[in-house]
């Protein structure tokens, strides 16, 4: 059996998609599992051993692009699980397979014409994204599966970060997203720092390589002892960066890829959410349980998801844009307004459940 995971989106999604390849093999352990993404996000599935190969495309390919680096590659598998329907999934993943499974929306005359060509079309359902997307297993493996999160690995450490996680007890921040309507304050992320040292804490800065989230968490960090507080932004590679946070106290991030690799550790993590469905897109724990839009706080296994209470029924953000906020419509308002007195408060009331000596 050969099946391919088609997932032409970024990290999160990605990662999120590689968790078919878990269900598949334990039901099949022999069946050869790929997954087809875009240069780049092969990154986030370091050592996921469930997963065969990982094939790359750009991100702007052509039909006849994708036929001539596929040529070889027609009716190679027996299945394709195509977790987005845009013609940069569907047709890759029909070209590659003898069978197709993949999830109707936006329903249309042009939509119906490329789903038709599929021989596995299936209903959308609401709920979380692994759960929509354990439908596409159903064809393939003849009943329903429930799908956990995965997580990459990658336990040699950099020495400047082995050295700092080494000192004492640490707490991993995650404090910027690809999209600036997730962030939250710079002022509220240094007061979380202020109250980490304060109780103790060690902090790790995780991030990417890209300038501006470097330059960011360099104004984070500004003024803060270093012998207390790590900036490790471009320093980890996703394995890496779940290594670390396996060893630590805590995670607390914004709405981002890395939020989702920290909650399928199994690590206490706290989640900060904007303008994004928590319903489809909250983090995952093992075993999740359903998300509620209507809480402003909720705990789904070792995940807390703090949302800003004056926002829970604000649904006004477009493509990234907050309408609310005329000042800057880049950043959601309910993100920027959301209390890092609230948030402290969060993670001290955690710290005393799992500890009743803790200060």
């Amino acid at each position: 059996m050969k099946v391919i995971i088609v997932s032409t989106r970024y990290f999160g999604d990605c990662l999120l998609s590689a968790a078919l390849s878990v269900a598949i093999k334990s039901e099949i352990p022999d069946a050869l599992v790929d997954i087809l993404t875009f240069w780049g996000n092969e990154t986030i599935l370091e050592n996921i051993s469930s997963i065969d190969h990982v094939i790359t495309m750009p991100k702007n390919l052509s039909v006849l692009g994708i036929i001539k680096k596929f040529i070889h590659k027609r009716n190679y598998y027996d299945w394709a699980l195509i977790t987005q329907t845009s013609d940069r999934a569907l047709f890759p993943g029909f070209w590659v397979s003898k069978k197709q499974c993949t999830i109707l929306r936006l329903r249309n005359h042009l939509s119906d014409f490329k789903f038709g060509l599929l021989s596995h079309p299936i209903s959308s359902v609401q709920g979380h994204w692994l759960d929509q997307q354990s439908l596409l297993l159903q064809p393939l493996l003849g009943h329903s599966v429930f799908v956990d999160p995965v997580a990459p690995s990658n336990p040699s450490l950099p020495m400047k970060v082995s050295s700092f996680v080494n000192k004492g007890e640490y707490v991993v921040c995650h404090p910027f997203s690809r999209y600036k309507d997730k962030n939250w304050g710079d002022e509220k992320w240094r007061t979380l720092f202020s109250f980490f040292i304060e109780k103790k804490f060690n902090i790790v800065l995780t991030g990417g390589p890209a300038k501006d989230e470097r330059q960011r968490i360099d104004r984070l960090t500004a003024g803060f002892d270093t012998q207390r507080i790590l900036n490790a932004s471009g320093l980890l590679t996703f394995g890496q960066c779940r290594n670390v946070i396996d060893k630590a106290r805590l995670y607390i991030g914004v709405d981002t890829a890395t939020s989702h690799i920290a909650a399928a550790t199994g690590v206490d993590c706290i989640c900060l959410f904007g303008p994004t469905d928590v319903i489809t897109w909250g983090p995952s724990p093992k075993q999740r349980k359903p998300y509620s839009e209507k809480l402003a706080v909720q705990q789904n296994g070792n995940v807390i998801i703090v949302r800003n209470p004056d926002f829970l029924n604000c649904h006004l953000c477009t493509r990234h844009r907050c309408f609310i906020n005329h000042n800057n419509p880049l950043e959601a308002i309910c993100m920027q307004m959301l209390s890092s007195q609230t948030v402290c408060q969060i993670v001290d009331s955690l710290f005393k459940k799992s500890d009743p000596k803790f200060k």
